[in-house]
């Protein structure tokens, strides 16, 4: 191969390997402090459309549950009604599908941060497609977890540390409610005194953040489920972005230059071979 010696040097290739987000096989090792640390360094630049989009769809919630709530505030209905019931288990299923919608949007701005990219405030609205199997997973979970607290309580908490990931295989990988609860369930297996550890982490996390007058909820809760999904991430062997990692194959400030002054010289006798 003929080689100029002319020509200056170029930037060195990284290597080949998994992309970020892509999955490594194996899961990767997490601690629970390390990865809230992440969360909250990852958090700061994307403050704004995390926090937005979890103020709109709970502003949103709100408006719609207004009226039934307000007939039970103003004690227009009272538990002694037969209307109370009804009224109150309307409020209660729209405040459950409007969750659901928005944690789908949600969980991707989540996944997206996660992995290093800046979050899109639009992404909050756009839960429709993977709205169904979200709201079965809310649903399969919830029963399957109520059934296990009336076993003494320990069978409820196992069932819920085991489908914690549940809807974040529906949203990144595209499951049904079913599938990803069994992904969940897999992929939990082996750190779930580890992950009960980390439950009891981010309740103190979302508890500081109602301390502070409860404005500091609206970071806290971005901040915990943002470091659920770099676990979810971890567990299932895909990397999340760290941004104490400098970029070791960016180029030298400047370039790397023309070749020296009066050149490389000439070819040695003989030539440069091929």
């Amino acid at each position: 191969m003929n080689v100029n010696p002319y020509v200056a040097p170029s930037a060195p290739e990284p290597p080949t390997g998994p992309e970020l987000g892509a999955a490594t096989g194996q899961p990767i090792h997490w601690e629970i402090g390390e990865v809230i640390n992440q969360a909250w360094t990852l958090f700061k630049p994307n403050w704004g459309p995390l926090v937005g989009s979890l103020f709109a769809g709970q502003m949103v919630g709100g408006v719609l549950r207004l009226p039934p709530q307000m007939m039970i505030s103003t004690g227009q209905v009272t538990p002694h009604d037969d209307a109370y019931w009804p009224l109150l288990g309307v409020s209660t299923l729209i405040g459950i599908i409007v969750q659901t919608f928005f944690q789908v949007g949600w969980m991707k701005m989540w996944l997206d941060t996660a992995r290093g990219r800046t979050p899109n405030f639009a992404d909050a609205f756009g839960g429709l497609k993977r709205f169904m199997p979200m709201l079965g997973v809310v649903a399969l979970s919830t029963l399957a977890i109520l059934s296990g607290t009336l076993l003494l309580i320990v069978p409820g908490v196992i069932l819920g540390i085991g489908f914690m990931f549940a809807g974040w295989f529906v949203v990144d990988k595209n499951m049904g409610a079913i599938e990803a609860m069994k992904a969940s369930w897999n992929a939990t297996a082996g750190q779930r005194g580890k992950l009960f550890g980390f439950g009891i982490a981010l309740m103190g996390v979302v508890m500081l953040g109602y301390f502070a007058c409860c404005i500091g909820v609206m970071a806290a809760v971005p901040v915990a489920q943002l470091a659920t999904g770099i676990v979810y991430l971890r567990i299932t062997g895909q990397p999340s972005f760290d941004p104490s990692m400098p970029d070791q194959y960016a180029a030298p400030p400047g370039g790397y230059g023309g070749p020296p002054p009066g050149g490389y010289g000439p070819p040695p006798p003989g030539g440069f071979g091929s």
